[in-house]
């Protein structure tokens, strides 16, 4: 699993385009979803595509900007962390971007292989978590 880890934080096996990339019933669904033709509604993760993941043009600059730096993930850069890390409000109830940070953290201190067995949780606690003052998120 170890080439579906994005230098962003994101694992790409948690995210529906790597989903639909695995399961054509679900492709469709996703792309009538996203309103686009089916092979715009697939990815088969970053890395393995060299960062020309289908819905962005051009392909990602923070993968782009990580293999430039020959780092394997953000976190082990030294401008760490860098404007492409900022958090944004837009959209973020359905894209996890505002997660990568958190994420990179996580993965820094608990090392690969734990961080991906979590990583589901973490991505849970993000979506469908419900803030509790001074807690954290918490599911129900």
């Amino acid at each position: 699993m170890s080439d579906l880890s994005a230098p962003c934080g994101l694992l790409c096996s948690a995210c529906p385009l790597y989903q639909a990339e695995q399961d054509p019933a679900f492709n469709k669904k996703l792309a009538e979803k996203m309103k686009v033709a089916p092979e715009r509604a697939r990815c088969p993760g970053c890395r393995p595509c060299s960062g020309k993941v289908t819905p962005i043009p051009g392909g990602c600059s923070t993968f782009d900007c990580a293999q430039a730096k020959g780092v394997e993930f953000c976190y082990q850069c030294g401008d760490f962390p860098c404007r492409r890390l900022a958090p944004c409000a837009d959209r973020a109830g359905i894209l996890p971007h505002n997660f990568k940070l958190y994420s990179l953290l996580a993965l820094k201190k608990m090392g690969r292989k734990a961080w991906e067995e979590e990583y589901p949780t973490l991505v849970s606690l993000y979506f469908r978590g419900k803030m509790k003052l001074g807690v954290g998120p918490e599911l129900d």
